[in-house]
């Protein structure tokens, strides 16, 4: 293997492992850089966490990045401590991105009794961090129903939520678990195993995807089974936007509507038609299964003009004017039956 590219993603509970294991990987690899998001500009949090990944991008261009706590950490604390959070579809909008650059998230957990482990430890110093003042068992126990996942039925309200109740990460791609007493037992071959992991991920990768400067993709090639076309980049300058990547507006409104039909991300390429480099014929060529869908009547026009096969349906934007949520989604739904 070649020295190692591309970023991790470390989270977890206080206690579980996070730090140590990214100090363990900054030694053995070099040129890593950490990346440490704390509880800052709380009313931006999402264009915090998406800035915190944006540097850990450009790292990768040249070494590695390890991103260490991001949406998953905001989530579950504040489901905790401040009554939810307000993005709460911020994962699954930001997976579009950890997915194009073949990112992996590494979960560190601590089972019950360790947690209550922790919490004694805590309670003997001077000093009490606002996450073990209270419920810290209760949180632990949330990232590890995040990995294991739960069987009952629940009404769910962010992508955490939907993680856990469609079984949880750990049926995901591209996620792995870390537990001190477990995989921490021989941490280098554990190492071994997320780097050769990432660089599966990003050999399987369709190229132009891993070039952070190449905005107009998102999602991955190998796991990909349908890629939802967009009509065009609402910027003005298309090398400065990904498709479908803000908490508001038509990305806000497609991933509700996800989340209603509990889509999996990783099942999922974005881009848009008015696009220079033409990526959907390309990725096409790589993966002839990919199924097409058009939103809007403008991306019908441009693919049937591409002659490129596809399934179209009303454009979030209309959508969310003229349809209401409930009758866009069914819609989506009917296509991805079909």
């Amino acid at each position: 293997m070649n020295s190692p590219r591309g970023v991790i993603y470390l989270d977890g509970t206080n206690g579980a492992g996070k730090s140590s294991l990214a100090q363990a990987i900054q030694r053995r690899v070099p040129n890593t850089k950490i990346i440490h998001c704390t509880y800052r500009f709380g009313k931006v949090m999402w264009h915090y966490h998406l800035a915190a990944l944006r540097r850990c991008l450009k790292h990768a261009e040249h070494g590695l990045a390890i991103l260490d706590r991001n949406w998953i950490s905001e989530e579950i604390y504040a489901h905790f401590y401040r009554n939810g959070t307000s993005w709460p579809h911020q994962g699954r909008i930001l997976q579009k991105l950890l997915l194009k650059h073949g990112v992996i998230t590494v979960l560190c957990l601590l089972n019950e009794k360790l947690a209550q482990e922790q919490v004694e430890k805590h309670r003997k110093k001077d000093y009490h961090s606002p996450q073990f003042v209270t419920m810290p068992v209760e949180i632990s126990a949330r990232y590890w129903n995040l990995w294991h996942g739960m069987m009952d039925v629940a009404q769910t309200k962010t992508y955490v939520d939907d993680l856990i109740y469609s079984g949880g990460m750990c049926r995901r791609p591209n996620c792995l678990k870390y537990e001190i007493t477990g995989e921490g037992q021989n941490i280098d071959e554990y190492i071994d195993n997320v780097l050769e992991l990432l660089d599966y991920n990003r050999t399987t990768q369709y190229p132009r995807a891993l070039e952070i400067d190449n905005r107009n993709i998102a999602g991955h090639l190998r796991t990909a089974k349908w890629m939802m076309i967009g009509d065009k980049v609402n910027h003005p300058n298309w090398t400065k936007c990904w498709p479908f990547m803000i908490h508001a507006n038509s990305t806000l409104f497609i991933a509700e509507a996800m989340h209603q039909l509990n889509c999996a991300e990783e099942n999922f390429m974005w881009t848009n038609a008015d696009c220079p480099e033409l990526h959907i014929n390309q990725i096409r060529e790589l993966k002839p299964s990919i199924q097409i869908i058009a939103l809007g009547g403008k991306t019908h026009t441009k693919l049937a003009t591409y002659k490129i096969p596809h399934e179209t349906i009303p454009h979030p934007s209309y959508g969310r004017r003229f349809m209401g949520l409930p009758s866009w989604t069914n819609e989506l739904k009917a296509v991805l039956a079909s």
